[in-house]
């Protein structure tokens, strides 16, 4: 059964994509195949390479509908399909849904995409669209190869910021959303716009589009850690799980009620913020790729980019242009300002930061070859092992039953 929601949207778009494998330092990693460069222009009439989607922006479905629009940002996650699945049930249909492939994601994540798409078609939501990073230059197919070719582990390890999630989640979907004229062409008037009542809405700020993020209600803490650093005015960031109160398992149980399979742990295979549960899940289940993880991290340890095989001279030169670089980029800042008619920040005097380096993959703590060694440490993560028969799941008879109780 499919909805009549969507029956005037191109039935190819929901086509599940092909999924290749790709060779790192001899490790098998996978990546959705037959992304299209995606023609990109910017201010100076400059075209950019950076961007590739499983859809062209020319081709994706516009909403019939003057109102507010609502993009999803889908991780794959447990939190993204709760809330995908607790829109459907509460009437919300989103105008918009991306993911952005980092090219280095868990094997069963990507044997989710077939499954999700199907959904999407019959619950008459727009399809998913699938968007990466491209590297024409480097040669990159991924993070996970952009890390191997440069001796680096993922930023979280420093404790600094997530810069990896920037620059290969949060930019492409951007990148591609600026593309379709139709996602800021209204004026936002969000009461309206999603059918929420107003003691829903709250005190809100406005903007043209709004975007959904899937964080359950225990996870209101990391908002500020992943999206601090998007200060785009132009979105209206919505977290309805935490809205909803929604906890993980709440929102694994909302999965067990749909004719969805549980889609387990979304991440980058590498990821320092991973658990002790999660690496021993992968022993198990997907030993290539914690090998991967594995290699990578010694690869780091070994190579030139750990200070601790610096000598005291070349870490304080390191450190020198560090604190260069960051006062040219304050100068910066301060001179565009000056020419908005801005007052420059006010910034409290500060030492220049000592550089160390992580010792290990495990946020700094050490490494994930001896942590995994550990016996248990006893903390568990719910929804953390996907359904193991995604590929043979039939979504039909669940799917009307759905439709109809909805």
């Amino acid at each position: 059964m499919i909805s009549q929601a969507n029956a005037n949207i191109d039935a190819r778009l929901y086509r599940p994509p092909r999924i290749e494998s790709y060779e790192v330092g001899s490790h098998t990693l996978y990546r959705v195949a037959d992304l299209q460069p995606v023609e990109i222009t910017n201010e100076q009439g400059r075209a950019i390479r950076s961007l590739e989607a499983s859809i062209q922006p020319a081709d994706y479905p516009a909403p019939e509908h003057n109102r507010q629009r609502l993009v999803v940002a889908c991780g794959m996650g447990v939190d993204s399909i709760a809330m995908l699945v607790l829109m459907f049930l509460r009437g919300i249909v989103p105008d918009m849904i991306t993911w952005a492939d980092t090219g280095s994601e868990h094997e069963h994540t990507y044997r989710y995409l077939a499954v999700l798409q199907r959904w999407l078609r019959a619950v008459g939501f727009p399809p998913l669209c699938i968007v990466r990073r491209r590297c024409p230059d480097a040669g990159h197919r991924g993070l996970a190869e952009q890390l191997w070719k440069n001796e680096q582990i993922a930023s979280p390890a420093y404790h600094v910021n997530h810069s990896c999630s920037v620059s290969w989640k949060l930019e492409p979907q951007r990148a591609y959303q600026r593309q379709l004229p139709w996602l800021w062409n209204v004026e936002a008037t969000p009461l309206q716009a999603l059918g929420f009542e107003a003691d829903e809405e709250g005190t809100r700020s406005t903007g043209a589009v709004k975007e959904a993020i899937g964080m359950e209600a225990g996870e209101s803490g990391r908002k500020s850690v992943r999206y601090a650093v998007d200060n785009s005015t132009d979105y209206e960031q919505w977290y309805p799980l935490i809205d909803w109160g929604m906890t993980r398992q709440d929102c694994v149980d909302a999965i067990e009620e749909s004719p969805l399979p549980q889609p387990g742990k979304s991440a980058c295979i590498f990821c320092p913020v991973a658990k002790q549960c999660e690496l021993k899940a992968m022993a198990d289940n997907e030993p290539e790729a914690l090998g991967f993880a594995l290699a990578l991290e010694q690869r780091f340890l070994d190579g030139p980019n750990n200070l601790a095989n610096k000598t005291a001279e070349e870490v304080a030169a390191i450190e020198a242009k560090a604190e260069q670089r960051r006062k040219e980029r304050a100068a910066k800042k301060d001179a565009q300002r000056a020419a908005a008619g801005l007052p420059p920040i006010k910034r409290r005097p500060r030492k220049a930061k000592k550089l160390t380096s992580p010792k290990g993959n495990r946020m700094g703590k050490g490494t994930w070859a001896d942590w995994i060694q550990d016996e248990d440490d006893g903390r568990s993560f719910v929804g953390l092992v996907a359904d193991p028969n995604l590929p043979q799941l039939d979504l039909g008879e669940k799917t009307q039953k759905m439709l109809w109780a909805a």
